[in-house]
């Protein structure tokens, strides 16, 4: 009798190879603990910007609608057009960045997404609406065309 043994290691794709649908990974070029906390271990600046770019991009990316998912962690539905869950550093309870945990943000269908993989330091995008929104606010945390 022959067995396939499925391995969830750090080396595995999030995405099959032959996904129907388009995707694109970015790789995380900043620390993401330095970026997002100072030395007084308050949300940076930077940071801050960041993210008010990341949710006008998710409200463009899933409308009124979409999953929170953590690795393990509490998953919720929320509206972008709301106020975020947010934990007591006051970064939001599922963060954009892939912070030790898998993170994901799906729409309804899962045709649109973003995917954070926090060993390879990546974000993938999912659904070619959501790739042209990605590339059009050009996150200065994200390498592009590499």
């Amino acid at each position: 009798m022959s067995q396939t043994l499925l391995s969830s290691g750090m080396n595995n794709e999030i995405i099959p190879k032959k996904a129907s649908t388009p995707y694109r990974e970015y790789r995380v070029k900043v620390n993401m603990l330095a970026y997002t906390f100072n030395e007084n271990e308050n949300l940076t600046p930077t940071y801050t910007a960041a993210e008010k770019q990341v949710r006008e991009a998710f409200k463009e990316i899933f409308g009124d609608f979409a999953y929170a998912l953590d690795w393990q962690h509490t998953c919720y539905e929320f509206d972008p057009n709301e106020a975020y869950l947010q934990n007591e550093f006051g970064e939001w309870l599922v963060p954009f960045f892939p912070d030790g945990d898998y993170h994901f943000f799906l729409d309804k269908s899962m045709q649109a997404g973003w995917l954070g993989h926090p060993w390879r330091r990546t974000i993938t995008i999912i659904g070619a609406r959501a790739i042209k929104i990605v590339e059009e606010k050009r996150f200065d945390f994200l390498e592009y065309g590499v």
